[in-house]
């Protein structure tokens, strides 16, 4: 395999379906809507599994679905082998792409609906007029309003993490290649303030870019719908997967001398070695 040949040690990995997000990722193919789309009839009804659907194949293949579930593995193993030999290593996979509690699930959809039954009020730009970051930031401020109500609680790097970061790119000098880089996209909060931030600090609209780095397909497709109904999808780019398999992506995308900033945002305790690979 291409990917053992590469060093991922994919037995590590979330899933089997990680990896072909993954994989799809470094491909630049349309597989990756066809992953995402495998989450859909394991998932609990609601407004997060339409903002999946938004980024998903509309068309699950028949050698996908049975009646019992998602997999058919005889028919798996004819119509794509690769896939096959993951789900042998990742029996689970079923419960997995039901990635979240029912209670976290419940959260998903009150946000999600929180900002789209507000957003139209609040607006981000008129017809015609330019995407500014006042207009940008009037998402993220959404976001933290939903955070702060005591029936609901979301964590994102708000308050004084916010600040901090918003202080690390105002007093940066930026120029016009430098990107800024985030691991552990959530929602997309941070992603959304950063593109805001790039485009009053940095060098304006035309050069803002920000990479975001997600290893939950869902939260990844959460972010992604945030990040368009902010505006700033031409400025940030949500990418699914490990932060140490991703990586090498920024290079690729934006060039060895890019990173202007990075902001390490997830859970866990491999900060000190995500960070050695920069």
């Amino acid at each position: 395999m291409r990917w053992l040949q590469r060093g991922v040690d994919v037995h590590d990995a979330s899933s089997a379906l990680a990896v072909l997000l993954l994989d799809a990722e470094w491909s630049r193919d349309t597989d990756e809507r066809l992953w995402l789309s495998l989450l859909t009839p394991s998932s609990r009804s609601g407004t997060p599994r339409k903002v999946i659907a938004k980024w998903a194949a509309s068309d699950i293949p028949s050698w996908v679905l049975v009646d019992e579930g998602p997999w058919d593995l005889s028919k798996v193993s004819r119509n794509n082998p690769e896939l096959a030999k993951y789900l042998q290593s990742y029996t689970v996979l079923e419960k997995w792409v039901q990635p979240t509690s029912g209670n976290h699930w419940d959260k998903l959809t009150a946000v999600i609906e929180f900002v789209e039954d507000r957003l139209p009020h609040i607006g981000i730009r008129g017809s015609g007029s330019e995407l500014t970051a006042a207009a940008i930031e009037r998402l993220p401020r959404l976001l933290e309003t939903f955070a702060q109500s005591r029936e609901h609680w979301l964590k994102v790097a708000g308050g004084a993490k916010a600040e901090l970061l918003g202080t690390a790119v105002r007093e940066r000098r930026w120029g016009p290649w430098e990107v800024i880089l985030e691991c552990g996209a959530f929602v997309g909060y941070s992603a959304v303030r950063c593109a805001a931030q790039m485009v009053r600090y940095g060098k304006g609209l035309a050069t803002a870019r920000v990479m975001t780095i997600e290893v939950d397909p869902v939260h990844a497709c959460i972010a992604r719908h945030f990040v368009d109904l902010a505006g700033t999808s031409s400025i940030v780019e949500v990418s699914i997967g490990q932060v140490r398999d991703v990586l090498p992506r920024v290079v690729e995308n934006f060039g060895r001398l890019s990173l202007g900033l990075v902001f390490m945002d997830y859970k866990g305790s491999i900060f000190h070695t995500d960070l050695k690979l920069l």
